[in-house]
């Protein structure tokens, strides 16, 4: 019978050690998930802002509705319309403000700046990660 006790006591300090693992273990478990999800939030705002800049170039070289005549003034406007169509799903929203369009030949350059800010700080990286984005195409001849 006392092998029986000593077994049933071994198993009662091992659980015990169990738990006082888990609780050291908590904290870094819970910050790796934390950077991991704020590394998944940055990677997605970067390729929504990227995204963004390629529908501003697009609308502003005119090749979305094959339009031949437009004005400097007309393809800045459509570029800025353009990129931020798919910027309502970043929080903050991009604007209008963010988005820069300029023409060069034959050529139209659209670029989105936007400040994503993230949730961790990033243990020493800061908390305001600038992503720009720039897309030149081609003005519809």
């Amino acid at each position: 019978m006392t092998t029986h006790r000593a077994r049933a006591r071994m198993r009662t300090r091992r659980r015990g050690t169990a738990i006082v693992e888990f609780a050291v273990l908590l904290p870094f478990i819970t910050l790796v998930f934390l950077i991991g999800t704020d590394w998944c939030q940055i990677f997605y705002a970067a390729t929504t802002v990227n995204d963004c800049a390629r529908r501003g170039a697009l609308g502003a070289s005119g090749l979305d509705f094959g339009d031949r005549e437009l004005t400097e003034s007309e393809r800045i406007s459509r570029g800025k319309a353009a990129a931020t169509i798919n910027g309502d799903t970043l929080t903050p929203a991009l604007t209008a403000d963010q988005v820069s369009v300029s023409t060069s030949g034959n050529y139209v350059t659209v670029t989105v700046d936007y400040d994503f800010h993230s949730t961790t700080g990033m243990m020493g990286f800061g908390s305001t990660w600038r992503l720009t984005r720039s897309v030149q195409m081609p003005i519809h001849p």
